[in-house]
């Protein structure tokens, strides 16, 4: 079963504002450079951005496990367990 899209936007508002831009930036962009760019468009260091998007990450697999979402490796996406 795929992850319910209820709980993913649930987890993701649970980021904080900072936490939630590094997110995605990361995750849902191809640019290699995206913390660099954030640093530019906002004068926070690039370090700062990436250690946010860690953090971001890790509390969001943390809240998905607590839910019963697991990563399915085989198939490459998160599933409810």
């Amino acid at each position: 079963h795929p992850v319910e899209l209820d709980l993913v936007e649930e987890c993701l508002a649970s980021l904080s504002e900072k936490q939630q831009k590094a997110f995605d930036r990361r995750f849902y962009s191809n640019d290699t450079r995206w913390a660099k760019k954030l640093e530019m468009e906002t004068g926070v260091k690039a370090r700062t951005w990436s250690k946010s998007a860690v953090d971001a990450k890790n509390k969001v697999e943390a809240f998905l496990i607590d839910n019963g979402v697991r990563y399915n490796d085989e198939e490459g996406y998160y599933e409810v367990a």
